[in-house]
């Protein structure tokens, strides 16, 4: 007995060094909540300070603070085990918790642990699931927990997801499922499916839908044992840091749900519905005084109630612009763009040259937010060729790429009109004066000047040559020679008739 206890603790120190080298990490995951008569599913994977799966024999033993209490075991070379955990409709709907504790094999019969994790699971009464909605096969409430926004002009499609393990156990367990539709409270129709189609026409309403899911439940129902399932030995973990030896990571997975816990008890059917159009009186009806006032409750069935809130808005539409898209060389682009839709709206533009066709995949970061889809555009382009301004126009249902072409021309440039038209009045002028005082200069000559006749026939019309002394003695002699004529002849003996002039006397200049 000594010998084995030496060597098992020599064992133990050995293996505990190892676990100083190496920390083990247990990632835990569920499917609840569940209702009352499903499988929880649990995952539990140990893994080391690598993210790497934990190597060797591993023995994991599930436990519960259920009534009556689930214990479990899974032994193999995996790090990985998958717990079926049955909850029938005797245990009743709780939030159980739960411990599951892994070891590792150091030798052939002994395990030494090396991590524990601790979780809950969720069991209720009711139907499991999430209402989605979808408008043109696109699921818009997958990323609104709350109010979801819903455009007037496509057609919704109301659709109810049930959880796996709940749906698992209504198509083993039900004979039929119907499921009431409600809008702000007023009774629409049922249907056999989990769909209901409707349309939202007008604007800024808020609405209330509410699916209720009624299942008619089989007498009497064998409950399953509990089973375990060996899982591949191939897993692929995610990395996780961590130094701790034995550290504890208990984490659950669980789908969105609406449920409430109803009575169940025989009720008559009730030919009153409730009508209400009011928004905060509808978010105060209980789901159950609904779905009294359209069916009646039976004892063995099962109910899921899903609700959502949606608001309408117009998406939108007729996107005008305002200005030239034609613009000369050295202008400044002025364009103003604005649509329909409701509001609050955000945008953001960019130029790019040349055409540009859409491709709805655009996207960029957004600029501004308008209350009113109204924007102002102006810009200096440098070169003189085509640009495209791309417009991104998006509200909380709808978004719109438009491009607006614009093409900036050059034109020949031309001399001002001054540069043209003031040098050649002034030098027409210029001519016009000219040409005018040419004509009067001459005009005036004419006037003025009398032309002096030589009535001396008696001398030779050739003239002599003579030198400049003979000349100017001869002028002076003539000269000498008039004057005395004007002497002798004063005029007043002048007569006219039969006395002659005398024969000396000559013409002079004209007084």
């Amino acid at each position: 007995m000594i010998g084995k206890s030496k060597w098992y603790l020599v064992f133990t120190i050995l293996f505990s060094s190892c676990i100083d080298v190496y920390g083990y990490q247990l990632i835990l995951n569920n499917n609840s909540p569940v209702t009352t008569g499903s499988t929880v599913i649990l995952n539990a994977t140990v893994v080391d300070d690598n993210g790497l799966c934990a190597k060797g024999k591993l023995l994991f033993k599930y436990e519960d603070d259920a009534f009556p209490i689930h214990k479990l075991e899974i032994q193999h070379k995996n790090c990985e085990a998958i717990f079926h955990i049955s909850f029938d409709t005797t245990i009743g709907p709780s939030n159980y918790r739960y411990k599951v504790d892994v070891s590792q094999e150091l030798i052939p019969f002994i395990y030494h642990p090396i991590t524990s994790g601790r979780g809950e699971l969720v069991v209720t009464e009711n139907l499991n699931g999430v209402l989605q909605l979808f408008q043109n096969n696109t699921n818009i409430s997958k990323n609104s927990p709350q109010t979801i926004y819903a455009s007037t002009n496509l057609e919704i499609l109301h659709q109810i997801e049930i959880n796996a393990a709940d749906l698992e156990y209504l198509n083993k367990s039900s004979n039929s499922t119907s499921v009431y539709w409600f809008v702000d409270c007023i009774y629409q129709e049922n249907t056999t499916s989990y769909t209901f189609s409707s349309n939202y026409t007008e604007p800024g309403i808020q609405h209330e839908i509410l699916g209720i899911v009624v299942a008619n439940i089989h007498s009497s129902i064998p409950t399953p044992p509990p089973t375990t399932t060996t899982p591949t030995p191939v897993v692929t973990v995610s990395q996780i840091n961590s130094t701790n030896t034995n550290t504890t990571i208990a984490t659950s997975t669980s789908t969105p749900s609406t449920t409430e816990v109803s009575s169940k008890t025989d009720v008559k059917l009730s030919h009153h519905v409730i009508n209400s159009t009011s928004t905060s009186e509808c978010q105060q009806k209980k789901h159950v005084d609904l779905l009294l006032s359209a069916v009646k409750l039976e004892n063995q069935q099962k109910y899921g109630y899903f609700s959502r809130s949606l608001l309408t808005k117009d998406p939108i539409a007729n996107v005008k612009t305002q200005g030239k898209v034609w613009i000369q060389e050295g202008e400044m682009l002025n364009l103003l763009v604005n649509c329909n839709g409701s509001g609050p709206f955000r945008y953001c533009a960019h130029y790019v040259e040349g055409p540009y066709n859409v491709t709805g995949d655009e996207s960029c970061s957004w600029d501004r937010n308008l209350v009113q889809c109204q924007m102002q555009f102006v810009h200096y382009f440098r070169e003189p060729t085509n640009y495209t301004l791309i417009v991104i126009v998006a509200n909380d249902v709808s978004k719109i790429v438009t491009p607006i072409g614009i093409n900036i021309y050059k034109v020949q440039k031309q001399p001002q009109i001054s540069v043209i038209v003031v040098p050649v009045t002034f030098s027409s002028i210029a001519v016009i004066i000219v040409v005018f005082g040419i004509a009067y200069y001459f005009q005036n000559r004419s006037r003025y000047m009398v032309e002096v006749a030589d009535f001396d026939f008696a001398n030779n019309s050739d003239m002599e040559y003579k030198t400049f002394r003979e000349r100017l003695r001869d002028a002076i002699t003539q000269a000498i020679n008039r004057t005395q004529d004007y002497s002798e002849y004063d005029g007043s003996e002048e007569h006219i008739g039969n006395l002659a002039t005398p024969q000396n006397q000559k013409y002079g200049s004209m007084q």
